[in-house]
């Protein structure tokens, strides 16, 4: 059997060692630029989306929409999946909310944007949580029920200017002889909008605006 090769190791030249480290901290500092950017992003819209915000002034200009007051307001600072949110609806002159909902707003595992809205078991227990956090004592991240189905997927379409929406016809719904539902939302700095209408299995429009969304302009902050 012949002898085994000799096999002298040596090291690669310093030179080609200075390149690649250097081409691995550039790289690095990339990926970290990236990732900042990306929170950066959702940060702006969790900003955008806090406050109290009131139609009323559409509703001034077309008495089809009523003065609807959105109040939403960040919870659970420190949950590190995302941004938090407490959210009500009310019509003006009603005593209490006609919709109450938990939002979060994360990048998933595919870099997009999402806001996934979760109902609550006994929403009557937190009317007014917006203003008065101690309302929400109690609550548990695992009551909370959403269907991700419906979750709205947002894209920064200009400087500080978001728009979105449900994916197609995916978000099922059955309100008023519905099969689905779609929102199509805008939300930038002071103001959003937000149009969610039904259909039925042929397309057909069969609840809410017919001509456009609700537009909320903010009042206050939180």
């Amino acid at each position: 059997m012949p002898p085994e090769p000799f096999v002298t190791h040596t090291r690669p030249p310093r030179r080609a060692r200075q390149v690649r480290i250097l081409l691995a901290a550039l790289i690095a500092c990339m990926l970290a630029s990236q990732s900042a950017a990306a929170d950066d992003e959702l940060s702006l819209l969790a900003d955008h989306y806090s406050g109290v915000f009131s139609s009323e002034a559409q509703a001034a200009e077309d008495g089809t929409y009523l003065l609807v007051h959105y109040r939403t307001t960040r919870i659970w600072p420190d949950a590190g999946d995302g941004y938090w949110f407490y959210t009500e609806q009310q019509i003006e002159g009603q005593e209490t909310p006609y919709r109450q909902r938990v939002q979060q707003l994360f990048r998933d595992s595919d870099g997009r944007i999402r806001l996934r809205v979760y109902t609550l078991a006994s929403p009557e227990r937190h009317v007014g949580a917006w203003r008065d956090a101690s309302k929400l004592a109690g609550l548990e991240r695992d009551a909370l029920e959403a269907d991700p189905d419906c979750d709205n997927f947002y894209r920064q379409t200009a400087p500080g200017v978001f728009e979105g929406g449900t994916d197609g016809r995916r978000c099922r719904n059955a309100w008023r002889g519905a099969s689905y539902m779609r929102s199509v939302s805008r939300i930038e700095s002071g103001r959003f909008e937000n149009w969610d209408r039904g259909f039925d299995d042929d397309d057909n429009h069969v609840w809410g605006p017919a001509d456009g969304g609700y537009r909320f302009e903010r009042i206050d902050t939180q």
